[in-house]
Parts: structure tokens; sequence; C-alpha cells
């Protein structure tokens, strides 16, 4: 990979992203139920161990699932990496180049939706998860903006080569803005522990 900071005044390349979301359903009444509040000793209630070990476990469970299906036609493509954290939502993102690369993406998230599903009900855990998957192209019409900066980096320009090629390797350092990511989170209001949803530009593909 080129030094960053050489392309800093090279216009970014087209490139697709794949967002997945995973939620945890009924949270809210897990949170409120005596088993949610319950205590051992003097450690926080149940809940949010529960909630730690999704932030932790789920990510860790959907790469190594990519890996196992990951294989050649999928070029230099890696796992979707973590993007947000909102309450109990994880969303990931990570730029697809083909057609192979989306679908092995897309079929670990969701073989990593049925595991964790799994696991809560074996530890009699109150909860299910639903996901939502859906795409964005950027530099246009999508644009990609920076968050946080580390001092003595040099300034990344909107839509420049540099600032995509840094969003792909820390999506959780950049926020993702346009038409097709607030289609993406409308479309995954709409899902389901039964029913994984598509944006229709990712069904199609």
């Amino acid at each position: 990979m080129p030094d960053i900071s050489e392309l800093k005044f090279v216009p970014a390349n087209y490139r697709v992203r794949l967002y997945l979301s995973v939620d945890l359903s009924g949270s809210t009444a897990f949170k409120n139920s005596s088993s949610g509040q319950s205590r051992q000793q003097n450690s926080a209630p149940h809940w949010v161990t529960v909630f730690q070990q999704f932030y932790s476990d789920f990510p860790a469970l959907f790469g190594r699932e990519f890996q196992k299906q990951a294989n050649g036609s999928i070029g230099s493509d890696g796992c979707p990496k973590l993007w947000k954290a909102v309450g109990d939502e994880l969303v990931f993102c990570g730029t697809v180049s083909n057609q192979k690369a989306c679908i092995v993406a897309l079929n670990s998230f969701i073989r990593t939706l049925y595991v964790y599903r799994k696991r809560l009900l074996d530890e009699d855990v109150d909860l299910n998860v639903k996901g939502a998957g859906w795409l964005a192209a950027f530099p246009e019409p999508n644009r990609t903006v920076q968050l946080r900066t580390v001092a003595g980096a040099p300034e990344l320009h909107s839509a420049s080569e540099a600032l995509e090629l840094a969003a792909d390797k820390s999506p959780f350092d950049y926020d993702f803005l346009g038409k097709a990511i607030d289609t993406g989170f409308r479309v995954a209001s709409r899902s389901e522990p039964e029913r994984f949803v598509l944006s229709v530009q990712l069904a199609r593909l």
C-alpha cells in the first residue's frame, strides 16, 4: 500500500463499501428483567456483562467465520471492520471489489448471526439478534468525513485517495455520509430476528 501522505492531493478512486448491521433484539426488556438486573456479589448487572461480551465476541466470531469462507476469488478484500457501536447495535463496513467478495462477507455475517443466536439460547439469555446489509459508493455520491486526527499527521482532503485509504484501514475514526447511508439505516430498521433485510442494490448483486 502506498504511503498515505504521498496521496494527499490524489483524487479518490471509485470504491463500493458493504455495510452490515447487527442489533440485539429484546434488549430493553432484558435490561429491566430480573435476569438482566441480577448481580453476582459486587459485580455489574448481568445485562452489562452480556453487552460487553456482545461488543467483543461478535466481531471476533465474524472475523473467524470470514477467514473460514475466504478464498482466492475475493482478491485482496478483507473482512468488514467495526465502524460504529451504537447502544445495542454494531455496524461493520468494508470495501468490496467484486461480487464474490460481497457474497463471502454477507454469508459469513449471516452465519455469525446464527452462531451468536444459538449461544444466547444455550446460555439462557433472553435476547436475539437481527441483521441488515446495504451498499454505498464513494467518493460520489456519498462522502467520507474524518472524525479524529492524530497530532502531526497530514491533513486528509475530502474525496482524496489518502482519506479513503485511511477510512478503509480504520473506519471507526471516520463517518460516512450520503443518501445510501441514510437509506441503509432505514432498511436496517425493518430487520427482525427471523428476517435479514437487504437494500435493493445488495439484493440485486
